[in-house]
């Protein structure tokens, strides 16, 4: 009886996760980084992301605009964003 319990109790505790990310793989058509005069503002930048389903343009972030920076991704460039 108390056999039982435990394994039952164990196929009970049994946790599945499952997840979905969204990959963007592309290539890079045209990035364009605005950095402000005043030093109390944000930088901004826009992505156009060509894929082999469409062309996209996205608003980045600053940590992304800084990882897009220090990898030095340019015009051309085949990226993947996860």
């Amino acid at each position: 009886k108390t056999e039982a319990l435990t394994q039952a109790l164990r196929r009970s505790i049994g946790v599945r996760i499952k997840e979905e990310t969204e990959i963007l793989e592309g290539e890079v058509v045209e990035i364009q980084i605005d950095k402000p005069l005043g030093t109390s503002e944000s930088k901004t930048a826009k992505l156009t992301l060509k894929t082999t389903d469409m062309e996209t343009v996205y608003d980045l972030g600053s940590k992304m605009i800084e990882s897009m920076s220090k990898e030095k991704v340019t015009s051309g460039d085949v990226i993947v964003i996860d």
